[in-house]
């Protein structure tokens, strides 16, 4: 392993254990690749991107949630 690839991998374990996002670590370290992935193309700093996506994440299961409750809602008139 090269130096560059040390420099990654140590990156991506410590914003996997900074970030926790699931109980299994695998995750987190898969996680924490995508965000970084993310962050490198956008040219944008990681704790951003992260922010930012889990504000969408947020969203997304605040309205899910809206929408089976209101089909469960909707099946029982």
């Amino acid at each position: 392993m090269n130096n560059k690839d040390l420099f990654i991998n140590g990156f991506l374990e410590r914003i996997g254990k900074e970030y926790p996002q699931d109980a299994n670590p695998k995750r987190n370290l898969d996680l924490a690749f995508e965000i970084f992935g993310i962050a490198s193309v956008l040219d944008k700093p990681f704790q951003e991107v992260l922010i930012k996506l889990l504000s969408k994440i947020k969203i997304l299961i605040v309205q899910g949630a809206w929408m089976v409750e209101s089909m469960a809602f909707g099946s029982m008139i």
